[in-house]
């Protein structure tokens, strides 16, 4: 008789929370969403820093001359094992503006840049000077594809083949890296003065303090790879703190509704289960059915939540993003968030619940005599 009636009433409740139960599912799905396109982003920009910032040292000079300076300085300094110059430009592709970059081809580049799509023999085409490779952001702005022929806005030579594209996250602009050689060629007149070094780790401090003490370089002319990750990871952070606060309020907003309408319907509750009551069934277990009924369809409600925010999450990853910025991320999904935001539901409900549930206990048997007699 007992599973009948929480079934029944069970069916009779779901009308009277249905706009509570809605808030909180939106809360939820919302939350699946928008979290598990954050944690995606968070981790696909972890392993892009990885890639990008390959060398240990960073350094970018004043002038021309001062770049000459630093190059014969750091020739002769043992501990560096490498120094990559690269310069940039501006210019424009189809009436858009772009950025030019040019780099010395290395073992550091051809290792770790984050390649989204590539030719055979990319490295060695853009080292001859008869290939580029473009930011993701241009290649879906323009249509263009690996093969694809370009002409760039005050180029020497007649065009240039893509070869690559790369991932570029956080940049507006569209791209197209190329090889220095190239870049003085084609723009005699590209900035210079940015320097990518390769040291020893055991070395990396000596050859700041040195470079500062030499060439009176600033803390922002002269970084350290992991400083570097630091600052853009903590950037990241602060960019989506918002979200995440946002989240949890509505979140929050959904068990206030919650408990606003269990609150409204708890004097109906004493009678509905007056005559469980009756039955002889205690104060404590109606308590306790309460409670469960409760928490099973918070339960059923935070299930629903979790298809649908997959669904908000493809669309915010795949269409939004792409939309927005011009670059895609990896679809991911995260289970341990649709555990937490389960568990999170079920307190919510709980506490959401407290109150009716402790009405319900210290209730006298003349209340419930009452709600029994006012349901005959």
């Amino acid at each position: 008789m007992i599973t009948q009636w929480l079934w029944a009433d069970a069916r009779l409740q779901v009308p009277n929370l249905s706009v509570a139960l809605v808030a909180l599912l939106l809360a939820l799905s919302t939350s699946i969403g928008v979290g598990g396109m954050v944690e995606g982003f968070r981790n696909t920009f972890t392993g892009w820093l990885d890639q990008r910032l390959a060398a240990e040292v960073y350094v970018r000079t004043d002038s021309e001359g001062q770049a000459q300076q630093v190059t014969q300085w750091l020739a002769g300094t043992p501990n560096v094992t490498a120094v990559l110059p690269s310069a940039r430009a501006a210019t424009q592709l189809e009436g858009v503006p772009i950025e030019l970059r040019g780099f010395q081809v290395h073992s550091t580049y051809v290792d770790h840049w984050p390649l989204l799509s590539e030719a055979p023999q990319v490295w060695q085409a853009i080292e001859s000077e008869s290939a580029v490779m473009i930011n993701e952001q241009l290649a879906r702005q323009l249509a263009l594809n690996l093969g694809d022929s370009i002409a760039l806005q005050g180029m020497q030579q007649r065009e240039f083949t893509i070869l690559a594209i790369f991932s570029d996250y956080g940049n507006p602009k569209g791209q197209v890296m190329m090889s220095l050689d190239t870049l003085y060629h084609n723009w005699p007149d590209a900035e210079r003065g940015s320097f990518a070094l390769r040291v020893e780790p055991s070395q990396i401090d000596g050859l700041i303090s040195a470079l500062k003490e030499t060439f009176g370089f600033t803390g922002t002319q002269v970084l350290e790879q992991q400083a570097v990750k630091r600052y853009s990871l903590q950037l990241f952070e602060r960019t989506f703190a918002a979200t995440q606060a946002l989240n949890l309020l509505v979140l929050a907003i959904a068990a206030i509704a919650l408990f606003s309408s269990l609150l409204t319907l708890s004097n109906m509750r004493l009678t509905q289960v007056a005559p469980i009551w009756a039955c002889g069934v205690s104060r404590r277990h109606l308590v306790l059915i309460e409670l469960l009924r409760l928490l099973a369809l918070a339960l059923i409600t935070a299930l629903l939540a979790i298809p649908l925010g997959l669904i908000i999450s493809y669309c915010l990853v795949n269409v939004i993003n792409i939309r927005a910025f011009g670059w895609a991320l990896p679809w991911q999904m995260f289970p341990h968030q649709w555990f937490y935001l389960t568990l999170a539901a079920l307190v919510s409900a709980g506490l959401a619940a407290l109150i009716p549930i402790l009405k319900l206990h210290f209730c006298s048997p003349g209340e419930l005599l009452k709600g029994f007699r006012d349901d005959q």
